[in-house]
């Protein structure tokens, strides 16, 4: 309950399933005439709006690799889908550190050329402050 407090999109969207009789999203009930709609089509709609929702807001990479509740949010970010998404956080888990700048998706190759450059608009990275103050981070960098 408090997730959903903090957060009720991703809590939302953890109930989501492609397949039509395990989605437990189409069981929040919306409206009142929603058991009158088909609900393959409701769940077309209902995909339509996470998306859209999902690339207004944007997604922290570094976040999503934090907190693995949080990771059913990547599958909504135009360009990547559920199978992208889940190779994405597999190749950067096995990466081993956080990422410091979107372009490193494309240098170390965990993003396809074509999936980078249409989910790249989507996708944030957030540095934390200890990096700054280490100087781990250098200024050419944060502008990429």
């Amino acid at each position: 309950m408090a997730r959903f407090e903090q957060d009720p999109l991703t809590e939302t969207l953890n109930l989501w399933s492609p397949i039509t009789a395990e989605n437990q999203a189409l069981a929040l009930n919306l409206d009142p005439m929603q058991k009158q709609v088909n609900q393959s089509r409701l769940a077309d709609g209902l995909e339509e709006v996470n998306i859209r929702i999902v690339n207004k807001i944007g997604v922290d990479l570094n976040l999503v690799l934090d907190h693995e509740h949080l990771q059913c949010v990547l599958q909504f970010v135009s360009g990547l889908g559920p199978r992208m998404a889940k190779r994405l956080l597999k190749k950067t888990q096995e990466k081993g550190k956080k990422l410091t700048t979107r372009g490193e998706l494309l240098r170390v190759e965990l993003l396809p050329f074509k999936v980078y450059f249409s989910c790249n608009p989507f996708l944030l990275i957030r540095i934390p402050d200890e990096d700054f103050v280490k100087g781990q981070v250098q200024k050419f960098d944060i502008l990429d």
